[in-house]
């Protein structure tokens, strides 16, 4: 009983900490990560990563796909090797995962795809509607208040047909900008269908709660969700 006291404590002085300094505890963390961490997002097989997949049929055909928050390219090299005339494209903070997918890619003569260096805020490496669908697989969690808002509309502005988000939602949470997120022990936890009706027409969104049997770890049980945006129905 007294661990768990002084562990909410902690977690509401972090929650604190973060909701002052935003997103830059994160990007010095992941921009200085030498290696993946995270088990799940370096575990190939995670059988999120075929569910979150099979969505992106609802968009077909697709010719070009960018990953925001693609570490060292995991989710790259599978439709890569899945789709063998798709353009795939991964961007990441870190130079070093950069690098080391790059020369896995190249290694395995995955010509058609490739990982840049850089930040989900800022996407000028890309012209408007460059890609058929953008996404981002548990990266918006370790975005803050403070560039939620250009991270999406810098998705919007290059996607061509959709955005998929495989995040972390919750229209329950008692917080007064809930689509800014409030910051728990796995990252930010937000209302996105709030947040993407500031972008997006109300019936161009879809949220679909992750199977427990897709992902049942952490808070992914209760609060993992997928969103899916059809570009069709921008709003001017």
């Amino acid at each position: 009983m007294f661990r768990e006291g002084i562990s909410r404590c902690y977690w509401r002085l972090m929650g604190g900490v973060h909701s002052v300094l935003g997103t830059r505890l994160y990007e010095k963390k992941w921009q200085a990560q030498a290696k993946t961490i995270d088990v799940v997002m370096a575990d190939s097989d995670h059988p999120h990563r075929r569910w979150l997949f099979d969505k992106f049929t609802l968009f077909s055909p697709l010719s070009s796909i960018l990953e925001i928050g693609c570490g060292d390219g995991v989710n790259v090299e599978i439709l890569a090797k899945k789709n063998g005339g798709l353009n795939v494209v991964g961007l990441d903070i870190s130079p070093d995962l950069v690098n080391a997918g790059n020369h896995r890619l190249s290694c395995q003569g995955l010509d058609q795809a490739h990982l840049v260096s850089g930040k989900a805020d800022d996407l000028s490496l890309f012209g408007d509607k460059s890609f058929d669908l953008v996404f981002t697989d548990a990266v918006l969690l370790y975005i803050g208040p403070d560039k939620i808002r250009k991270v999406i509309s810098e998705m919007k502005r290059v996607a061509r047909k959709a955005i998929v988000l495989l995040e972390l939602h919750s229209p329950s949470l008692e917080q007064k900008s809930l689509s800014l997120g409030v910051h728990v022990r796995d990252g930010w936890i937000r209302d996105y269908e709030k947040l993407l009706k500031l972008y997006f027409q109300k019936d161009s969104i879809t949220l679909t709660k992750i199977p427990r049997d897709v992902w049942s770890t952490g808070r992914w049980s209760a609060y993992g969700h997928l969103m899916t945006v059809s570009c069709g129905d921008l709003v001017s």
